[in-house]
């Protein structure tokens, strides 16, 4: 399967904490895409980048390296896993300073 974990904090003392990652072997990385919103809708994030969201991950960025505030972001997920099956999920991402 995959986890995708939603809180960071730009300032924690633990590294693995500074950002989001992927984590798992399921999805493929074609058509892989994650986008990151704000309160009122406006993308803030995006990545197509499943390799890149599985070694780095996202650090709480704008795409123009804008540290977002606190809050929670609304995101979307979309993805194929291995067998050919479209995933899509949806949830919010925690940025805690």
């Amino acid at each position: 399967d995959f986890y995708f974990s939603t809180a960071l904090s730009p300032h924690a003392a633990n590294s693995e904490n500074t950002t989001v990652k992927i984590f798992g072997e399921r999805l493929k990385a074609e058509n892989f895409r994650l986008q990151v919103f704000n309160r009122w809708g406006t993308l803030v994030y995006e990545n197509q980048s499943l390799i890149e969201m599985t070694t780095n991950g996202w650090d709480g960025r704008t795409l123009g390296g804008i540290a977002l505030s606190s809050g929670t972001y609304p995101y979307k997920l979309t993805a194929v896993d291995k067998t050919g099956r479209k995933l899509e999920k949806n949830g919010v991402i925690t940025i805690l300073h």
